[in-house]
């Protein structure tokens, strides 16, 4: 689906940032969000900036428990992670995840002949694991009760811009799980306004860099 530009969020107006959306892929009648900014810093120091924020959960806006375990087994940069947030207008959601917080590895180019290289690019993004790799990964079915949520995938990519500095994507494309009360016009409105704060605090951080 091709992104198309949302036009009326305040939230984003305010902060100084474009809105997207498609279709969803995570619940019906729901949109994905995305929003991009471009900073001065260089695309390495800018996802160092990005891994520390990730460990610590400072780029999700009310994520009350942050919990990491690397993957020895998988990709560099891959790790599980259990997120608790409390945030919604709703009960508390959970979320068994995968984590990948690496470069992003050029295509091979054809030995034959010489083709430019794509901009370098890294990314922290996030998706829930399916039940099956739940069941072998020794985390916890449950905790508590608390109802899950799912993550089709969320996450910030950086983009070298070939100048010295780097383009940030953010997007998120989430169900929560919520009662089929709550209107979807509703639950965008949340899950619009996650993407541009989180958005918001990644660009604060890196202005912190100089």
């Amino acid at each position: 689906s091709t992104w198309t530009r949302f036009r009326t969020s305040i939230s984003a107006i305010t902060k100084g940032l474009k809105i997207w959306s498609r279709p969803s892929d995570a619940r019906a009648a729901g949109s994905a969000w995305s929003t991009s900014f471009h900073v001065q810093q260089p695309v390495l120091e800018a996802f160092r900036c990005l891994q520390q924020l990730g460990l610590s959960g400072s780029l999700d806006p009310c994520c009350e428990v942050v919990w990491s375990r690397p993957v020895e087994s998988g990709a560099k940069g891959t790790s599980l992670r259990y997120l608790i947030f409390s945030d919604w207008p709703f009960d508390c959601r959970d979320f068994y995840c995968v984590c990948q917080c690496a470069a992003v590895e050029p295509a091979c180019s054809d030995a034959s002949e010489a083709q430019p290289q794509a901009a370098r690019q890294y990314v922290f993004a996030v998706m829930s694991l399916t039940p099956e790799l739940l069941a072998g990964s020794g985390l916890p079915s449950s905790n508590n009760g608390i109802r899950h949520g799912s993550i089709h995938i969320s996450g910030i990519r950086l983009t070298d811009d070939d100048n010295g500095g780097c383009l940030v994507d953010v997007m998120g494309d989430v169900n929560p799980e919520v009662s089929d009360f709550v209107p979807p016009p509703l639950l965008d409105h949340k899950l619009r306004n996650h993407v541009i704060t989180s958005a918001d605090l990644f660009a604060s951080e890196l202005k912190k860099l100089g």
